[in-house]
């Protein structure tokens, strides 16, 4: 249980270290490549709203693979993603970016934040940080509340 705690405060503090070092207007990256995040989040998104787990740890991204071993991402979504039901709506609210942000890996990043209704909260917000690894935008982090 210690070791679940220490993982959900990892991921909690990759999840919410991006914001402060993402800039609003997209600097770094073209708008063929927040496209192609925006798709590729919306893409992984749907495979966690399907209770697919064990598959959205496989599409992940290297860094959060070696961050968070399958068996406890799986989870921690069985706990926090699960019981808030199927997704009845879900719109971006902004999308940041940045290149090379202190404290992790050199490379290209881009946080999603949406606002999500489930047929469990009806106010919810997502979080997706995607990190662009050998020429596709991968999950990083993933946090809902």
């Amino acid at each position: 249980m210690e070791k679940l705690k220490n993982t959900l405060m990892l991921l909690f503090g990759l999840a919410i270290l991006p914001f402060s070092l993402f800039s609003e207007t997209p600097k770094v990256v073209s708008d063929s490549s927040l496209e192609a995040s925006a798709t590729a989040s919306q893409s992984w998104l749907n495979v966690v709203d399907k209770g697919h787990y064990p598959e959205s740890w496989s599409q992940a991204s290297a860094i959060m693979k070696l961050s968070i071993p399958r068996d406890e991402w799986v989870q921690i979504l069985t706990k926090t993603r699960k019981p808030l039901g199927s997704v009845v709506s879900r719109q971006v609210v902004d999308q940041r970016v940045a290149k090379n942000p202190h404290g992790l890996p050199a490379g290209n990043y881009i946080v999603m934040f949406y606002k999500t209704v489930f047929s469990s909260k009806q106010k919810a917000n997502e979080l997706v940080t995607l990190y662009l690894e050998d020429g596709e935008w991968r999950v990083l982090t993933y946090q809902v509340s």
